[in-house]
């Protein structure tokens, strides 16, 4: 990288990190002042358990959970939504800027990718609600990333806190851990050939990510038979009126497998490029760029799929089991983006981590794919 090139992301990152701020009041601005209710009921219900451990709407299951993590923690005594949203968000937004101050500079998708980040998060992530101890769990896999330990206790600790968080948080992760030992193994073979990265080859990845859904519900129908009929009816319950970008089946599986896998191929599709967000309205144009702009870097990590850091392929490995997964439970594209954002301390190690793969834009010839 030339030395001007590097001049102009520095100048980027010192630019970024004061806007990072100022997109965090706006964003809580919106928050409060501009989004109806109905898109905190999960956090308002959550609030009145943590309030009153009595309150008549109260649910078990993960609902519980936070409500008992945030009536521990809640040595301010806050009571309110918009208490507990400056709390978190002041809190949050220090260690988003620290992250960035770590940073050596940003290019200009990466600086536009950031502030977009930093808006999702201030509005759905830092308040009082499940994402915010979800984002935390991801905190603690960064850390696990990042620490100076060998590669196998790097990818157990991984492991293990994904199966961790199934046995008392969201009990699909355990679908996720699983997804993650299988995909960075099959990325350790992939890498072991060190040859360039064809179209063939990507076409490949995606069938054999395919398969493994298919080899795991196959496995889940003889061996586990209430957590396959948990998957094949996981939206049964869910109220298409509630939600205005319902990610609903296409084809009508009645629990056949083959059925079941052709509508996850096609909901994978529409997760990854979701368009017909568009006929909803302009307010889910955010969520169609912030995709486009996850796709776009997943994409970059598959070019480099040969280069990459060891703690980068851990980290892309993650995420794409945690899409996997994703497809399979999400009911709507607004949780679907939600949860999604949560992973962003996973998401930092791909896009933004200083040895990342942002050069390989001017290496045209290592970079590119080859058609044949």
């Amino acid at each position: 990288m030339a030395d001007s090139e590097k001049k102009i992301y520095k100048e980027n990152l010192y630019y970024t990190i004061p806007l990072l701020g100022f997109i965090a009041i706006f964003a809580k601005i919106i928050e409060h002042f501009f989004l109806p209710a109905k898109y905190y009921y999960d956090n308002n219900r959550i609030l009145g358990m943590i309030n009153d451990p009595e309150f008549s709407g109260k649910w078990p299951g993960s609902y519980e959970v936070a409500a008992d993590f945030f009536r521990k923690i809640n040595i301010f005594h806050c009571t309110t939504f918009l208490q507990w949203s400056i709390l978190l968000g002041i809190l949050f937004n220090i260690l988003l800027i620290l992250l960035f101050t770590r940073n050596k500079g940003l290019d200009i998708k990466q600086t536009f990718f950031a502030l977009m980040c930093t808006g999702i998060l201030n509005i759905y992530i830092f308040n009082v609600g499940k994402d915010a101890i979800q984002i935390l769990i991801f905190i603690m896999l960064y850390i696990v990333i990042n620490l100076n330990i060998s590669k196998f206790i790097k990818i157990a600790g991984c492991f293990a806190i994904l199966y961790w968080e199934s046995t008392f948080y969201r009990n699909y992760y355990i679908i996720i851990a699983f997804f993650f030992l299988s995909i960075i193994m099959g990325i350790f073979w992939l890498r072991r050939k060190r040859k360039r990265v064809s179209v063939a080859k990507v076409i490949m990845i995606i069938f054999l990510l395919y398969t493994l859904v298919f080899i795991f519900l196959a496995t889940a129908r003889t061996f586990m038979h209430g957590d396959y009929a948990g998957v094949m009816n996981c939206k049964a319950g869910v109220d298409v009126m509630q939600a205005n970008s319902m990610i609903d089946d296409k084809i009508e599986h009645n629990g056949n497998l083959m059925l079941f896998m052709e509508n996850y191929v096609i909901n994978s599709i529409r997760m990854a490029f979701p368009i017909e967000l568009l006929k909803s309205g302009a307010f889910y144009l955010p969520f169609l760029v912030f995709e486009i702009f996850l796709i776009y870097y997943l994409f970059q990590a598959i070019l480099r799929l040969y280069k990459m850091s060891f703690n980068q392929v851990i980290a892309l490995s993650i995420f794409v089991a945690y899409f996997m997964g994703s497809v399979l439970f999400e009911p709507d594209f607004g949780s679907f983006v939600r949860h999604e954002a949560a992973t962003f301390p996973i998401l930092y190690i791909l896009v933004f981590n200083p040895d990342n793969w942002r050069t390989a834009s001017s290496n045209k010839v290592k970079g590119r794919i080859q058609t044949s």
